[in-house]
C-alpha cells in the first residue's frame, strides 16, 4: 500500500499547479500582509496615544478613524459636537496632535 501512496502523491505533484513555487507565493503574499498590518497597527496606536496625550476633550459620540495620507476622519454624531471638535482642532488641537503623534497625523476631517 506505501507504494500505491507513493505513485499517487507523484501524481499530485505533477497536476498541481505551481507546485512549490504557489506554496512560496502565498507565503509571500502573508508575510507581506502581516507587514502592513503591523505598520498600520503601530500607526493606529500612535494617534490613540497622541490624542490621549494632548488632552483632548471629551466628544460624546465621535467616532475616530485614521485613513491614508495621515488623514484622521473624525465622525460626530451631530452639528453641536462637531462645532466644537472644530473649534478646539483650529485653537491649536491640530497642531498639537501633529506633534503628539510624530507626524501620523497630518490633518483632520471631521464628517
Amino acid at each position: 500500500m506505501g507504494s500505491r501512496s507513493g505513485d499517487q502523491l507523484d501524481w499530485l505533484r505533477r497536476i498541481r499547479p505551481g507546485g512549490a513555487e504557489c506554496g512560496e507565493a502565498v507565503g509571500g503574499m502573508i508575510r507581506s500582509i502581516e507587514s502592513r498590518l503591523g505598520r498600520a497597527t503601530t500607526r493606529a496606536g500612535r494617534a490613540e496615544s497622541a490624542w490621549a496625550e494632548v488632552g483632548a476633550p471629551r466628544f460624546p459620540g465621535c467616532r475616530a478613524q485614521l485613513a491614508g495620507g495621515g488623514v484622521l476622519v473624525l465622525g460626530v454624531p451631530n452639528a453641536s459636537v462637531r462645532f466644537r471638535l472644530d473649534g478646539w482642532l483650529r485653537a491649536g488641537g491640530l497642531v498639537a496632535l501633529r506633534e503628539a503623534s510624530g507626524g501620523v497625523i497630518g490633518r483632520a476631517r471631521v464628517r
